[in-house]
């Protein structure tokens, strides 16, 4: 008899380890799912930038258009490329690594990347109209600074979409104050600078210059938003 018991007891605390166990796993496992970025998916007939009542912060695609000027297999021959522009006038950036390839702007059309890709030949700098696309992004936000980075990316976006920035700082309005002075994490104040820049400047127009730091805020947005997806997600 006391050998059953025994043995009852044995049986009892393995049952109970185990069930101790599957409990933490699925607890982890399932507080990871949340914790983690949605991955992107496609929606049909996705229009317009929201946040759901789950906290999904969807952010369309979009194709857009560049003049590559370049393409070198070491960073400090990009970089040469890139001080050689500036020195013409023009802002040119490293749009993608292994090779370094250097571009020119960022255009919703091809033809209106045709424009100065005809205005730097004119100027004997030779160029390549290039087609690339930004896929939709799905975020879980969460945090203390939820409204200002949702904010953030969502008028970043638009901007890369094409959307007129006149447009944007009307809707704007008074909340520009509060977008742009103070609040923002550290992780995003480098896109909140550059979007911060592009909406308060004065652009002529058909200004070459526009284009041009769109090419550069693209660059900090894919920086922010490719951060947290895995590698390889977006090429």
């Amino acid at each position: 008899m006391k050998k059953n018991r025994w043995l009852r007891v044995l049986i009892t605390v393995v049952v109970v380890t185990i069930g101790i166990s599957a409990i933490g796993w699925f607890t982890w496992n399932i507080g990871q799912l949340f914790l983690d970025l949605v991955s992107k998916s496609p929606i049909e007939d996705q229009e317009q930038l929201k946040v759901t009542t789950s906290e999904i912060l969807i952010l369309p695609q979009f194709d857009f258009w560049t003049c590559q000027i370049g393409v070198f297999e070491e960073q400090k021959n990009a970089q040469n490329m890139i001080e050689s522009m500036l020195a013409k006038g023009w802002k040119a950036e490293i749009i993608q690594e292994d090779p370094f390839v250097v571009a020119v702007g960022l255009f919703d059309s091809k033809e209106k990347a045709g424009f100065q890709s005809q205005s730097m030949k004119d100027k004997g700098i030779d160029s390549w109209i290039r087609r690339e696309n930004f896929p939709e992004l799905h975020y879980k936000v969460n945090g203390k600074s939820v409204e200002i980075v949702s904010t953030i990316l969502k008028l970043s976006n638009a901007l890369l979409r094409g959307t007129d920035k006149d447009k944007i700082n009307e809707e704007l309005a008074g909340d520009m104050d509060f977008l742009f002075t103070g609040g923002c994490p550290t992780e995003v104040q480098s896109l909140n600078d550059n979007l911060y820049s592009i909406l308060i400047k004065e652009y002529e127009v058909d200004d070459s210059r526009y284009n041009q730091d769109l090419l550069k805020l693209l660059l900090e947005y894919k920086s922010i938003t490719t951060k947290f997806l895995p590698k390889g997600e977006i090429n």
